[in-house]
């Protein structure tokens, strides 16, 4: 850190540029050896982006606030490897990326040549500075280092909207327009505090994806709450695009490129500390760019087994098909309805020193301590089936494939649960008894279909009713499920109350259907039977469905009429 005498300088520079944005003197006061916008920060009497504007002003390079900016996962462990926490915590700064020999990095005094000094001798390499203040360093340096990040209050969504709206259409009104909208600080305010208050404060249930969608005239940003989009900000067009903008940038897309889709990641710390990684989707639509965020948060823990709360049949047939040595087993269901999360409370419970678990999954969702994954991003990069090759000569006892999405991939899929590993994968099909029809679809010969340990899964998530502010009410007029209920059933629908953000529901819970592949089946499948033929057979041998796990729920009390229909209308 640089000496005090160097700070008190750097202060009476800050403070001058602090009073002409109206900053009174009073405000401006600092410890010996502290910034005065630090104190700003702490007392909350400027906003985070203003206090960047000031400090690039004052050292003249460019502010980033690095918690923004997604870090590449291999150039994150060179950077803890070279550049220790204590040293980046001492140092006060944190490296961004290496480029043509330089060390991007980001700096609370940008101007302390001691301390560039010490980064350049650590990092091996000559130092590009950036600055940025207090806070956005705390965050990053948490989340480079995978530990919490001080609490840090955003401001609401619709009051950081209005200053961006002002800040946008000064930056549109200037002719000379020396900057683009999407850099503004206003702008990337906004998106934190979108950011913040959808994703960090879990409001009502859990946020998967963020959506900023396109109009003529008004853009929406809209959130997936528990499976169901809410509306949560409309913004004039230029601010909307603005905002698309910045997110395209932070996720390392082209805001230029209209043509065509694009897809990037941001790596994002919420104020309260929770690192999330974000996979962004671009769309060209007609009126700008439409924006999907998928949210994962790091470090997220995987369910248990008992977790998932299966009914006792459910149980034996599962825990039975894991035990097994090898076969496949497939979790089936819609996109968002929780295969992968239940891929991995299997593999958490198979997870012991004895077995060796390779798993190849697009993206990875959540760290297995002891087992061996592989990101197979596809395209240009490592595909399922590629991995899958590989992973044979592994010597695996347990293989997962994020996702059978074509011939080749269900071919090894097939093929390794014959020769003695347990597979695991998800499958596209509404109903279990569909998988293996599906399989057949993608040229997997009959013959080792019947010949596999085949355990499929269904899978839907129903809206979990908030405790708070559910309450008694009569079965919906014709409900036709009413007489397969116990006639003690107490049926509930949803109320609404600040706990669940209004929408009577807090959370999911799963409703699934299981088959298994048994000697009757084994001649069906290989005399071609259809996937109707399969579910008929698999019900009179006492298969139950997902309508029947659904009102299980409903008669617990855990959710609604309403979302047994809706849920289940294809099952």
């Amino acid at each position: 850190m640089a000496a005090p005498e160097e700070i008190a300088r750097i202060n009476e520079r800050l403070q001058r540029a602090l009073a002409l944005r109206g900053f009174s003197a009073d405000a401006l006061g600092a410890p010996p050896g502290a910034l005065v916008t630090d104190q700003l920060l702490a007392k909350r009497l400027a906003d985070p982006q203003v206090v960047n504007e000031v400090l690039r002003e004052v050292f003249g390079v460019e502010a980033i606030d690095p918690s923004m900016v997604a870090l590449d996962p291999e150039f994150a462990r060179n950077a803890r490897l070279l550049f220790p926490r204590a040293e980046a915590f001492a140092l006060r700064a944190v490296p961004l990326r290496f480029d043509r020999g330089a060390a991007h990095v980001v700096m609370a005094v940008p101007e302390d040549e001691q301390a560039i000094a010490g980064i350049e001798h650590l990092l091996g390499a000559r130092v590009v500075p950036y600055v940025c203040h207090s806070e956005g360093l705390a965050r990053a340096m948490a989340a480079l280092y995978e530990e919490a990040a001080p609490a840090a209050p955003s401001p609401d969504m619709a009051v950081q909207a209005e200053r961006a709206v002002k800040a946008v259409a000064r930056i549109l009104a200037d002719h000379a327009r020396t900057r683009d909208p999407a850099e503004d600080p206003d702008v990337t305010a906004l998106l934190r505090a979108i950011m913040d208050q959808l994703a960090g404060a879990g409001t009502g249930g859990s946020v998967s994806d963020i959506h900023v969608e396109p109009g003529a005239r008004a853009w929406r940003v809209r959130a997936r709450r528990d499976g169901m989009l809410f509306s949560a900000l409309e913004l004039p067009p230029p601010l909307g695009a603005a905002l698309a903008g910045r997110i395209m940038l932070l996720s390392g897309m082209d805001p230029g490129q209209t043509q065509e889709p694009q897809d990037g990641a941001i790596g994002f710390t919420l104020a309260k500390g929770r690192p999330m990684d974000i996979r962004v989707s671009a769309l060209p639509a007609l009126f700008g760019q439409k924006i999907v965020m998928r949210l994962l948060e790091k470090g997220k823990k995987a369910l248990r087994l008992t977790d998932l709360d299966f009914d006792e049949a459910e149980d034996r047939i599962i825990r039975a098909a894991l035990a097994a040595p090898n076969g496949l087993f497939l979790v089936t269901g819609p996109t968002g309805s929780g295969k992968t999360t239940t891929l991995y409370a299997f593999l958490g419970f198979l997870n012991t020193p004895e077995v060796n678990i390779l798993t190849a999954e697009d993206p990875v969702e959540y760290r297995l301590d002891g087992a061996t994954q592989v990101p197979c991003p596809g395209e240009d990069g490592l595909t399922f089936a590629q991995a899958m090759r590989s992973f044979l000569r592994q010597d695996p006892d347990i293989i997962m494939a994020g996702e059978i999405r074509d011939a080749e991939t269900a071919d090894f899929a097939v093929k390794a649960a014959l020769t003695g590993h347990l597979v695991l994968s998800t499958l596209h099909t509404n109903d279990a008894p569909g998988a293996v029809s599906r399989l057949a679809n993608m040229g997997v010969a009959p013959h080792l279909l019947a010949a596999t340990r085949v355990t499929v899964m269904a899978q839907r998530l129903v809206r979990r009713l908030c405790p708070e502010c559910r309450r008694r009410a009569a079965p919906p007029p014709g409900f036709p499920e009413s007489s397969e209920l116990p006639p003690d059933t107490v049926f509930f629908e949803p109320g609404g109350c600040e706990r669940c953000g209004g929408s009577g529901y807090r959370g999911r819970v799963g409703v699934y259907e299981v088959f298994t592949v048994t000697g009757d089946m084994e001649r069906l499948i290989l005399g071609g039977a259809s996937a109707a033929e399969l579910r008929r057979a698999a019900t009179a041998e006492g298969m139950g469905s997902l309508r029947q796990s659904a009102l299980r729920r409903l008669s617990q009390g855990l959710t609604s009429a309403a979302e047994v229909l809706r849920v289940t209308a294809d099952a």
